[in-house]
């Protein structure tokens, strides 16, 4: 457009750009309807399957043939988690588009008439000058009403099929959801696998053999490294976590110089209590969320191989687990978080540190080792590694648990003394036995063929367990909190 004049110029480059704008739009209504057909043709075979297993079920009832296949069949369900987000992101769209098509709107009732838009265009051009380019700029009004035209038809149309597609995925999630919650019940006692004997620790040997081969672990690391060249800003990452790992020492200091406020009235603060919960995680966390950017990288690699693929994803199933047992290992240190802040005895500290620091250098290992070979033996049989790896990890959560309240209540201990007659003493031997009894019967139980019951029910009491402390420590908190208010109130 050079050489013309600048309005010309002007209303020009704006009618290319309305231009491109409706041809992003024709292409965005083509992939909004793809995915709703696509949305429409998957709940459409999850209504026809879900219809198809409860037959299934009411014909040949519970038994491992069908119970493998229905696992299988809930692997293969859309994430209720994903569809969720997709949803908030058409959300988004929405009115993005909505926002769009009222500015389209303003702009088309301006030019509703065209002479007095170009009237006041042309003021403070000489009137030779506008009388030559009104024939042109009129040809450019013409165009881009009709542009504007144009552009509220197709994003009528576009907010009409994100409408459908949106309908059509809610469905499905309603259904989704509804499948994945029938299957869980139906599973959750079904037999989907043979029973575990003896005979797979034949295997053993080859699986060791296999899971340390230093071939496999420099194809590990050789995918590592390709896929780190791949995404070189992922080195900002590790660089972060590097010099957090670095900084530790200042961390353990910070949390320290927290603790010595706490029984001093005038100083300390809140923030105090808070700031050591800080630190205890960025003492904590470069160590894990590096293993886990590592196992990702590996796994995620184009051509990676089975070994890396295994190891990678299972160092990513691992990590919330170092960074659980790491951070309340790191809260029950001599001026953590639990003695100091959360005000619990040395006797409880001091044990739960004591066992969890041998839980974390065994469940993660153990679960890391049995998740790899497991996923490296396929859709076969198990292996001997995979067994005693992933049942290690069960019995290794059923020891801490026994080492934990036994003897005499033990990090209960203090509590149950100071409250003898309360419910919770009196009923001790009946809580104990239940509680030291389900993990190893979950361990039964996958051995048994019940695999599904085992994994989901034992996944279920080692968070809340974790869920159990995390809440007694928020508890020593806030009492923290009020009994700080308190005495300032009265000092």
């Amino acid at each position: 457009l050079e050489g013309e004049h600048a309005l010309v110029g002007e209303l020009a480059a704006g009618n290319v750009e309305l231009s491109v704008h409706l041809t992003q739009r024709t292409q965005d209504i083509q992939l909004a309807s793809d995915q709703r057909d696509a949305a429409r043709a998957e709940l459409t075979r999850i209504q026809e399957e879900f219809t198809s297993t409860r037959s299934k079920l009411a014909i040949a009832g519970l038994n491992q043939a069908l119970g493998q296949v229905l696992i299988e069949q809930r692997r293969a369900l859309p994430d209720p988690g994903t569809l969720r987000k997709q949803s908030r992101t058409r959300e988004r769209q929405v009115a993005d588009v909505g926002l769009e098509q009222i500015e389209l709107g303003e702009q088309r009732r301006t030019l509703r008439d065209s002479n007095a838009y170009l009237t006041v265009l042309l003021e403070g051009v000489p009137p030779d000058e506008a009388e030559a380019l009104r024939p042109e700029l009129d040809s450019l009004v013409d165009s881009r009403i009709e542009l504007i035209d144009q552009s509220l038809e197709s994003g009528s149309r576009y907010l009409r099929v994100l409408g459908e597609f949106d309908l059509a995925q809610r469905q499905l999630l309603i259904s989704v959801e509804e499948y994945r919650d029938f299957l869980d019940r139906k599973l959750l006692w079904m037999r989907n696998s043979a029973p575990i004997g003896l005979g797979v620790l034949a295997s053993l040997p080859s699986d060791l053999q296999r899971f340390l081969s230093p071939t496999n672990w420099a194809q590990f690391f050789k995918d590592f490294s390709v896929s780190l060249r791949a995404k070189p800003w992922m080195l900002i990452l590790f660089a972060v976590l590097f010099g957090l790992a670095f900084a530790r020492p200042r961390f353990l200091a910070r949390i320290d110089a927290c603790a010595r406020n706490v029984n001093k009235i005038r100083s300390y603060q809140f923030s105090d209590s808070l700031w050591a919960l800080v630190y205890t995680l960025l003492a904590v966390a470069p160590l894990p969320i590096a293993l886990g950017l590592t196992g990702a990288l590996a796994s995620t690699n184009l051509g990676a191989a089975p070994f890396s693929e295994a190891l990678g994803s299972s160092l990513l199933l691992i990590v919330g687990d170092l960074l659980v047992i790491g951070f309340f290992v790191g809260a029950s240190r001599s001026n953590g978080l639990m003695r100091k802040h959360c005000n619990w005895s040395d006797a409880t500290v001091d044990k739960l540190r004591r066992e969890l620091r041998w839980f974390l250098a065994v469940f993660p290992l153990l679960r890391l080792i049995g998740m790899t070979s497991f996923q490296l033996d396929g859709t076969g049989p198990l292996g001997g590694l995979a067994v005693l790896g992933l049942a290690g990890s069960g019995l290794a959560l059923a020891l801490l648990i026994f080492r934990l309240f036994t003897p005499d209540g033990g990090i209960l201990r203090d509590y149950l003394n100071r409250h003898a007659r309360g419910a919770l003493a009196q009923t001790r031997p009946i809580w104990l036995s239940i509680l030291l009894a389900v993990m190893p019967v979950l361990v039964l139980l996958w051995l048994a063929g019940y695999t599904y019951t085992g994994r989901e029910l034992a996944f279920s009491v080692k968070y809340s367990f974790w869920l159990v402390l995390a809440l007694m420590m928020l508890q020593g908190l806030l009492a923290r909190w009020l009994l700080s208010g308190y005495q300032r109130l009265e000092f």
